[in-house]
């Protein structure tokens, strides 16, 4: 149960944003942030991965959005690795009820992996097509939250992604 103190914010925000309607309409422009876990396949690895993304819904069922992922840093041995890159995305939508949405996403990556050994460093740059599924909660219509599956190729390896996401529009 939450302590009386945790109501008050919680209810400050409900109330600024509940009088807007629900889903981010078709021409509407946001921003967004996704934090969450990502597991290399080739390395065995796991790492705490975030994008940054800005989207436009082009209609009520379509979007395409630009974002900088990082994939995450991690150690193997001696050797230090960090994977990162830009994605550009089609999104499509298929709408479940008035807050819900299923989503797609596919696209190209263009990916960097790092380097850094004892020895020396550097890099590695390519560009791959990516592909993720997810579940979007609108609160409003500038307010959504994500759960999102993506499947990035680096470094001739998959890297997968699980975030958990909030979207703004402006």
């Amino acid at each position: 149960m939450m302590s009386k103190k945790c109501w008050f914010p919680l209810m400050l925000c409900l109330m600024v944003i509940s009088p807007l309607s629900y889903a981010i309409e078709k021409d509407a422009a946001y921003w967004g942030i996704a934090v969450g876990r990502s597991d290399d396949d080739k390395f065995g690895e796991t790492a705490t991965a975030s994008k940054l993304l800005i989207g436009k819904m082009f209609t009520r069922n379509l979007a395409g959005e630009f974002a900088f992922v990082h994939l995450g840093e991690y150690d193997v041995g001696t050797t230090e690795i960090t994977q990162y890159g830009f994605e550009a995305s089609l999104v499509p939508m298929l709408r479940v009820n008035e807050n819900t949405s299923l989503f797609a996403r596919f696209g190209v990556f263009a990916w960097t992996f790092d380097i850094d050994t004892t020895l020396g460093s550097g890099d590695e740059k390519n560009t791959d097509v990516f592909y993720g599924v997810g579940v979007e909660y609108s609160f409003t219509q500038r307010a959504s939250l994500t759960v999102e599956y993506e499947v990035f190729e680096v470094f001739d390896g998959d890297v997968d992604m699980i975030s958990f996401g909030m979207k703004l529009g402006f």
